[in-house]
Order: structure tokens, then sequence, then C-alpha cells
């Protein structure tokens, strides 16, 4: 939890340069009144990436375990790719499904973040429990 926190500011100012980047020109396919729903989409990418690494070293205690936190955003764009186009994720702006498919990242964020809390709960505070209990 720790290198989450000290990760986190270099994390966000690396996103708002992209942010910032991706749609400030003229041509760009996102512009500044999209900037809300691509920062819950990359927040939800990160919560879920996240939580895949902590659920990952939490059941596997080797130092193989926190690569999951690079599959993971693999996995979720190809699951989104994959998905039937009335599911569709990675849409733009100016589609139909664009609404739908922001409620279904806030959804993944929380998500995310329940998966993310859970798995970095401390493992002793339940011993702790049984024993005074």
């Amino acid at each position: 939890m720790l290198l989450v926190a000290l990760a986190l500011p270099l994390l966000c100012v690396t996103w708002a340069g992209s942010l910032w980047y991706a749609t400030a020109a003229d041509a760009a396919t996102f512009g500044p009144h999209d900037r809300a729903a691509l920062s819950l989409q990359y927040t939800a990418m990160l919560s879920l990436t996240l939580a895949g690494s902590a659920i990952a070293l939490r059941l596997r205690r080797d130092e193989h375990g926190g690569w999951t936190g690079a599959l993971v955003p693999l996995a979720i764009v190809a699951a989104a790719l994959a998905l039937p186009e009335r599911w569709a994720r990675l849409t733009t702006s100016g589609d139909d499904a664009w609404d739908a498919a922001q409620r279904s990242w806030a959804a993944l964020l929380a998500l995310g973040l329940l998966a993310f809390t859970w798995a970095n709960r401390d493992p002793a505070s339940r011993s702790r429990r049984s024993q005074t209990g």
C-alpha cells in the first residue's frame, strides 16, 4: 500500500500530461469536455490493475505474483474488444453507447477499489481477532 501511495503522484502527473496532450489538439478524437470520462476510464483501469496485482501477491507469495499487474490491463482491453457491439466499452463521445460505457467504467472502478481494499487487508488482524474472541 505504501508503494502505491509513493507512485500515485507520478501516475497523476503522467495522466494529466497525457490527457491534456490527447484532448487539446484541434483534430483530437476527444475534446476537453471528455476529460472527466477519460479520467474515469483511466482510474478504473488503474484500480483493476492494482487490485489484480494485490490479489496475485496475496495468493502467490513468490516473486512472480507481481507480474499480474502487467497482464491485467491487457486482459481488460482484450475483453473490451471481444465483447459484442451492444456491450462496447471502448467508445467515443459521439457514439450512442458512450453513456452506458461510462456507467460500466464506474462499476469497474468500484469493483477494482473494493478488490484492492480486500486484498490489502492485514492478514494478521483475523488471527488476532480469533485469539481474543
